[in-house]
């Protein structure tokens, strides 16, 4: 047994057209997946399906605003109708937006929210009701380690992630006994955002390698495999989190059951 393949399997990678997404989303469709790629920027996606297609690997577009319901709803719906299923969902698309506290305002905040918090909501809304149809069906909520850590003038971002985590832990709770399993990867890797060769360059890219390849096998067990009630294992590469320096670290969050599927109730997230 092919423990990643995802042959068969209908995946949406919200976020997809550049950085993590779009790795996440490769690897997606190298383990046999039709995986459907997602942003904003019409053209890029299709550049981006045109380079799988180039691989022989299975795409597809829909490009939607994670943030807009109305787009979301359209999108969750052609899908169904173009594919008659959707066995995966990650939910990956996400804004950073820095500034001291006293200078956010309340757009940006409300920006950011919209885009990270109920984009993420609003996708696992629409395609659990898709997954219900089969009673199966995995969604990976990408978080990030400034959920749980915070650091300077990025407050809306974290309580953003923090509020992914509480998500997958409520979402786990409720879809669990009906087949849809809700896990959440939280990576520390601004690199993913940057396109300067000189700015990569000057990080640490044997730690963002490990992040980047950590993030992918994750998500692909994730999808495939971790049950509710399972804590992945993951090694942290060295933790050095200070002001100044990039911090490679990785936390995943499953939150655990009782070993009762029928249970409504469930013991605190395993973080590992």
């Amino acid at each position: 047994m092919n423990l990643f393949s995802l042959n068969d399997q209908v995946i949406l990678v919200t976020g997809s057209s550049r950085g993590l997404g779009w790795e996440m989303a490769k690897a997606m469709a190298e383990a046999g997946a039709t995986v459907i790629l997602n942003g904003r920027d019409r053209e890029l996606l299709s550049k981006r399906q045109t380079e799988l297609e180039k691989a022989g690997l299975k795409s597809a577009i829909q490009a939607f605003d994670a943030a807009n319901e109305n787009e979301v709803l359209n999108g969750v719906q052609s899908i169904a109708e173009k594919h008659g299923q959707l066995d995966g969902l990650i939910n990956n698309a996400g804004i950073q937006h820095r500034k001291p506290l006293q200078d956010f305002e309340l757009s940006d905040y409300d920006r950011l929210m919209d885009v990270n918090l109920r984009g993420s909501f609003l996708l696992a809304r629409e395609a659990s009701k898709l997954m219900l149809e089969k009673r199966s069906g995995s969604i990976v909520n990408i978080a990030s380690i400034m959920g749980p850590l915070g650091r300077k003038t990025i407050s809306a971002y974290t309580t953003s992630k923090g509020g992914i985590v509480g998500l997958t832990k409520a979402l786990a709770v409720e879809l669990g006994p009906q087949g849809i399993r809700c896990n959440a990867i939280a990576p520390s890797a601004p690199i993913f955002f940057f396109t300067d060769a000189d700015t990569i360059a000057d990080c640490n890219l044997c730690a963002v390698c490990l992040i980047s390849c950590l993030c992918i096998c994750l998500t692909r067990s994730l999808l495939k495999i971790a049950p509710y009630g399972y804590a992945c294992s993951v090694i942290p590469p060295a933790l050095a989190i200070n002001e100044e320096s990039f911090s490679p670290f990785l936390m995943v969050y499953t939150p655990g059951w009782t070993n009762s599927p029928e249970s409504s109730t469930a013991p605190a997230s395993k973080l590992v």
